[in-house]
C-alpha cells in the first residue's frame, strides 16, 4: 500500500520540481542552476514538513510564479515606455 502511494506521488513531485525550475529560470538564472535550486528547495521543504510538503511546495511555487509575473510586467512596461514615441498634437483642418 505504501509503495503504491509513493509511486503515485512521483509524477506530482516531478511536476512541482518542473514548475519551480521554470519560475526560477525566468528570473535570469541558467536552467541547470535553477533545476538544482528547485530540487534543493523542494527537498528541504519535504524533509522539514514531511507529508504536508505538497501544500508547502505549492505555496512556494505560487510565490515564485507571482514574483515572475511581477518582474515580467514591470520590465515589459519599462521597455514599452522607453520605446514609445511621444504623440503629436492633432492639427485641425484649416
Amino acid at each position: 500500500m505504501a509503495c503504491t502511494g509513493l509511486v503515485a506521488t512521483i509524477p506530482y513531485i516531478a511536476l512541482q520540481v518542473y514548475g519551480v525550475e521554470i519560475s526560477i529560470a525566468r528570473t535570469g538564472l541558467p536552467v541547470d542552476a535553477s533545476l538544482w535550486i528547485a530540487f534543493a528547495l523542494l527537498a528541504l521543504v519535504t524533509y522539514v514538513s514531511g507529508l504536508r510538503s505538497a501544500t508547502l511546495i505549492a505555496i512556494v511555487k505560487d510565490i515564485f510564479i507571482w514574483v515572475t509575473v511581477i518582474v515580467a510586467v514591470s520590465t515589459s512596461r519599462s521597455a514599452w515606455a522607453a520605446t514609445r514615441t511621444p504623440s503629436r498634437p492633432c492639427r485641425g483642418r484649416s
